[in-house]
């Protein structure tokens, strides 16, 4: 196994290098970016499929260029033929590609030389490449909201602490910066190499341009990666970054500290306070309090920076070792490579816990297949509870059916559904040992939900509980579909709110109770209109977890009712600016789903004409209840794009622009695929009256979907923003009054005051 250092010396040599029947490098800088997580934390990141040859053996190329080498010697080499993606996304994100010296720019070029030189090098690299990756690092005084992977808010560090991480949790901490030769992108911009080039023709010494960096980059909190490979030759760049990072936040926490010098005693590593027992100690002494404290923010943010050095600089580029599996027959690496690239399938934490289920144990008589367990489940219809049965069928005794799941793939729930029956497996395991179900003082924690834990459980433990993990989270989708309008798995937008309710379900008797199944609805309700999933979602996830789980075996509901004060009120979120277009920033897409979603498990009349039927979240056949089938309901403007065309705006200029009116959520309704063919872009004048059997109905259609009359005064004579406006606010006191009618009743109904 070769180290990163070692492999990134490679490919500089030419002596690992890609055979030109290799495919150009093409990763999204999504995957880059959850490849560089998964390193930064040491997870294990994939092996590669190498052959030893000789350099003249085949056509070959760079790893990252996009044409062939010209090698003209014959030398012992390694071709790359599987783990081109995860290799190539390494070396570029560790190593300065577009040094200066790599495109032969010489200190004495003109300007448009040196220019010319550095497009024609960024050319000859695949697109994917043409960016610079930096850590994010949260700056004390500034808003630079991201995770904090080294622990700069307090600065203290230690690789202990990376352990509290996984991948998925430190992705928004990755930033990328892309530039481009072809449309001028960010050619001008300090962290493109186009900037450099041009700098530095103009005269700018080494050691001036790399102060401007620095300058740069600690104003913004970044911490450049592409520094690492220089920075085993020469550090003091990435030292000085790091050092303007560590004094803004040493003199941020300094600054919030008051006059109890046992608020400072955490951050004292050093011990420079050891001695004294006040303040006014330190005065006795005849010290300066000031250069005392100074010296120990001064040591602290000092052991920051040689903490965090280190663990990039050996910990990650010096001693991350990759995984390659070596062959010198290239009879035998070419069906390997066609296996891997073609027949073979990326292994997942479901895939791993399939084979450690599948471990004989004594008793069996026969082979144990989790997949066949979890399909079969899937495949048979659930038994819904009278109550979600009697709401969707009106009818006590139904079932549900997951034929139409869009979320499967070979009989198996795909995505967060997967995801969600392992946390809730885990979570069963490790509270069964915790005795979680026996002790209500007993919390869990967001680590047994993860992968490290997962992959820790017995083949007994796994087997005991995934039939009730997946059957939960199947309870989970069947009630969000029913009871709160989500018609199918991927129109969950907060995806991790499935598991408070898919843990809750793992108890029969949850699942079976009106009175659980109103908690959870109101809790659903609360938190959503609330915002409470915008932020730090896998921390408000554990900890709706747990109290969902005990306030429905009786303890208090005092976070939905924290909640609820804020329902529509988060001007981060939902408020009223918001869904009338009147805020600083335009409704999010999960704000958007949910106001349809909302409307749309009130069962409300569809808009058609000469009947009277209502639009659901679901089909019916026979007795079995059905996730909605794709295209069976639209997503429908009530007011029209088409009718500013008179006023000269065009419906593809206002569909585009997320913060026109128009296209505010309380312009938006689910209507059926019938409704919509008649509809198409009539304004509501036109088709308002017609609604119900001869429009004897029209009043009561609209009421059951939350819109005011007064929406049917809007034609093209008449469709101001200030006429659109007032309905808008119409609306959205409409909305208003049902959802919070409807949260008044489940609060009655559980009877939380």
């Amino acid at each position: 196994m070769d180290t990163l250092q070692e492999l990134f010396k490679k490919i500089e040599g030419n002596e690992l290098i890609l055979p030109d029947f290799q495919r150009d490098y093409k990763w999204t800088t999504d995957k880059q970016r959850n490849l560089l997580a998964s390193l930064l934390l040491e997870f294990p990141i994939g092996s590669s499929l190498i052959v030893e040859g000789k350099s003249n053996q085949f056509a070959s190329r760079k790893i990252g260029d996009l044409t062939q080498s010209d090698i003209k010697s014959e030398y012992s080499c390694e071709y790359l033929l599987d783990g081109q993606q995860r290799t190539t996304t390494l070396f570029n994100a560790f190593n300065n590609v577009y040094a200066l010296a790599n495109a032969n720019i010489s200190p004495e070029d003109e300007v448009s030389l040196a220019r010319e030189k550095m497009a024609d090098f960024i050319a000859n690299k695949a697109n994917s490449m043409k960016l610079r990756w930096f850590l994010r690092i949260p700056l004390i005084d500034s808003n630079n909201v991201c995770p904090d992977i080294f622990n700069a808010s307090t600065l203290l560090f230690s690789n202990d602490y990376l352990d509290e991480f996984e991948p998925d949790e430190i992705v928004d901490a990755i930033e990328c910066f892309k530039f481009d030769e072809k449309n001028n992108l960010g050619i001008t911009k300090w962290y493109s190499p186009f900037y450099e080039t041009v700098e530095k023709a103009k005269g700018l010494t080494n050691r001036q341009f790399d102060t401007k960096l620095v300058q740069s980059c600690s104003e913004e909190g970044l911490v450049p990666l592409y520094l690492l490979g220089e920075s085993k030759t020469n550090g003091r760049t990435l030292k000085r970054i790091l050092t303007e990072i560590a004094e803004k936040n040493s003199r941020a926490l300094w600054d919030s500290l008051g006059d109890n010098i046992e608020d400072y005693r955490k951050y004292d590593i050093g011990e420079v306070l050891h001695e004294f027992n006040s303040f006014s100690d330190i005065s006795a002494e005849g010290d300066d309090k000031d250069e005392i404290l100074k010296e120990v923010f001064t040591v602290l943010a000092g052991q920051w920076v040689d903490n965090v050095y280190e663990h990039l600089i050996h910990k990650i580029y010096s001693d991350y070792k990759i995984t390659s599996i070596v062959t010198t027959d290239i009879m035998r690496a070419i069906p390997i490579f066609c296996h891997i690239n073609e027949g073979g399938m990326k292994l997942d934490d479901f895939d791993l816990l399939s084979a450690r289920a599948a471990k004989k144990l004594e008793d069996d008589i026969k082979s144990y297949s989790l997949s066949q367990v979890v399909r079969e489940i899937v495949k048979t219809p659930l038994t819904l509870p009278a109550t979600l049965a009697f709401g969707a069928t009106d009818i006590l005794d139904a079932k549900f059916s997951f034929d139409n799941l869009d979320s499967i793939e070979d009989g198996i729930p795909t995505g967060y559904l997967k995801t969600s029956i392992l946390a809730v497996c885990s979570l069963l395991s490790y509270g069964k040992q915790c005795d979680f179900f026996a002790n209500q003082d007993v919390e869990l924690t967001k680590d047994k939900a993860k992968s490290k834990a997962l992959l820790k459980l017995s083949t007994q433990e796994i087997r005991d509980n995934i039939v009730t993990a997946t059957t939960a989270v199947l309870r989970a989708l069947a009630f969000l579909n029913i009871t709160c309008g989500v018609t199918n798995a991927k129109k969950l937008h907060y995806t991790l709110m499935i598991q408070p309710i898919a843990f809750a379900f793992t108890n029969d008797n949850f699942w079976n109770d009106k009175i659980a199944l109103d908690k959870i609805k109101l809790w659903y309700l609360t938190s959503f209109f609330s915002g409470a999933y915008l932020y730090d979602q896998s921390a408000v996830v554990i900890k709706d977890i747990n109290n969902v789980y005990r306030w429905l075996e009786g303890a208090t509901g005092a976070e939905v009712n924290n909640r609820y004060s804020k329902v529509l009120k988060n001007t981060e979120f939902a408020d009223k600016d918001i869904l009338t277009m009147q805020g600083d920033e335009p409704p999010r897409e999960s704000l958007k789903a949910g106001v349809l979603q909302y409307v749309l498990s009130k069962k409300p009349y569809d808009f058609i004409e000469g009947n009277v039927k209502r639009v659901t979240s679901f089909n019916i056949v026979d007795t079995t209840v059905h996730l909605s089938a794709q295209n069976k309901i639209h997503d429908h403007h009530l007011i029209p794009v088409d009718i500013r065309k008179e006023l000269g705006g065009t419906s593809e200029v206002i569909r585009n622009n997320p913060k026109h009116i128009l296209n505010s959520p309380l312009n938006r309704i689910f209507i059926s695929d019938q409704a919509n063919l008649k509809i198409g872009s009539l304004d509501p004048s036109r088709y308002f009256e017609k609604l119900g059997e001869a429009g004897s109905y029209s009043k009561q259609i609209l009421e059951s979907n939350l819109i005011p009359e007064k929406f049917q005064d809007i034609n093209t004579g008449k469709c101001e923003d200030q006429d659109i406006l007032e309905v808008m606010h119409e609306r959205f006191d409409l909305f208003s009054d049902a959802l919070y009618s409807e949260m008044l009743s489940l609060k009655t109904s559980v009877s939380l005051t």
